[in-house]
């Protein structure tokens, strides 16, 4: 997305922490630990939500989504008219709770026919989803 250089997606506008190589979900993880985080790269960074990365865009052929974990805010924040304009999604899911990983689903299945791959509760997989 050329317009929104050195930003990342998430469910709205904003800053986010990241750190590098890992994306947003492990800062969370790490800021509840007594790790100090001053030595492991992290970088404050600002968020747009999907609408305003997909803004401009008619028809997108094929989105991949790989954010470690972040992925559920972003489904969670995205407008069903947004979704709309993807044709193929591609995605990875960490692993989750049952009510945040079938609110993401039921969502995109509202746009896609889905398929998944993996466990929500251990190891994470794959969403794969084609407009109908």
């Amino acid at each position: 997305f050329p317009s929104h250089d050195k930003k990342g997606v998430l469910d709205k506008k904003g800053k986010h922490t990241i750190l590098s190589g890992q994306g947003g979900s492990f800062v969370d993880k790490l800021k509840k630990t007594k790790l100090d985080t001053s030595k492991v790269g992290l970088h404050n960074i600002e968020v747009i939500d999907l609408k305003m990365a997909l803004s401009g865009l008619e028809d997108i052929a094929v989105m991949k989504i790989d954010v470690e974990g972040s992925e559920y805010k972003i489904i969670e924040g995205a407008d069903l008219k947004d979704l709309q304009k993807i044709r193929k999604l591609v995605m990875e899911y960490h692993a989750t709770d049952e009510i945040t990983f079938g609110k993401m689903l039921a969502k995109l299945s509202l746009v896609f026919n889905i398929r998944v791959f993996g466990d929500y509760r251990e190891n994470g997989g794959q969403v794969e989803g084609h407009r109908y």
